[in-house]
């Protein structure tokens, strides 16, 4: 038993070590088709929303299909990456109504920023501090990693909590089409499940998920990077995130 135990957490340290350096096994050759790859996505992306980017001193974009957040300049500059998890429903796409475990897609802003570098007297920190008081259960849909039998618990939002402002316009015409479709199912505590709130990027109690599908739709960074972050984040930061 105790030579079981000894293993699994080898293995867990192992999946941690490849979540936040996802390139130490791969060739020159693959690191640069990598690289090339993430590049283009990034100007892609900031060509599609020029008009929304522009002015803007950095824009942070978040792409599924590499499981990364990116700091970027409005030309296309990569300032940072870094590993990410986000919503673990099995389709990936955009999320429609709470519940669904998806993570939105679209072009979003921070619509406020909670963090524990705050005053302690502070909104900003108490905020933070009392949501990560709370002890997360999983029959409430806050189970941890891989192990839906097990509540996250306390501090499950790390040390930064950046909210964005999910559902937009462009959120709720999307819902509302859905809805006369009588395509959005019921909730736990409504016969139609609303669209949902509270998305935001924030740090983790569960650094092994970064790197794969975790959690209820959220953003998940490690808590050493979402700290790594706070140079790039204001109030009305562009948040872009797709596959």
């Amino acid at each position: 038993m105790l030579k079981f135990i000894k293993n699994y957490q080898i293995l867990l340290a192992m999946l941690f070590f490849l979540a936040l350096f996802p390139n130490v096994f791969l060739s020159k050759s693959e690191k640069r088709q990598q690289i090339v790859s993430e590049q283009l996505w990034v100007k892609h992306q900031l060509s599609l929303h020029a008009k929304t980017c522009r002015g803007q001193r950095y824009i942070l974009l978040v792409s599924k299909t590499h499981f990364k957040l990116f700091v970027s300049t409005h030309s296309g500059k990569i300032l940072m990456s870094m590993a990410i998890a986000y919503g673990d429903h099995p389709d990936r796409s955009a999320k429609i109504h709470e519940g669904d475990r998806r993570t939105p897609e679209g072009v979003y802003k921070i619509q406020d920023i909670w963090t524990l570098a705050a005053p302690k007297q502070s909104r900003a920190y108490t905020l933070l501090a009392e949501l990560n008081a709370r002890h997360l259960k999983a029959e409430d849909g806050a189970y941890r990693f891989r192990k839906p039998d097990q509540d996250i618990g306390k501090s499950a939002f790390g040390p930064r909590f950046l909210l964005l402002d999910y559902p937009n316009s462009r959120d709720r015409k999307r819902y509302d089409k859905l809805l006369a479709a009588k395509k959005i199912p019921p909730s736990k505590t409504s016969p139609i499940a609303p669209p949902g709130f509270g998305i935001a990027i924030h740090g983790t109690n569960e650094p092994e998920s970064i790197g794969f599908q975790a959690g209820a739709g959220c953003v998940r960074l490690s808590n050493q990077d979402i700290i790594r972050l706070d140079p790039f984040v204001r109030k009305e930061r562009i948040v872009i995130i797709s596959h």
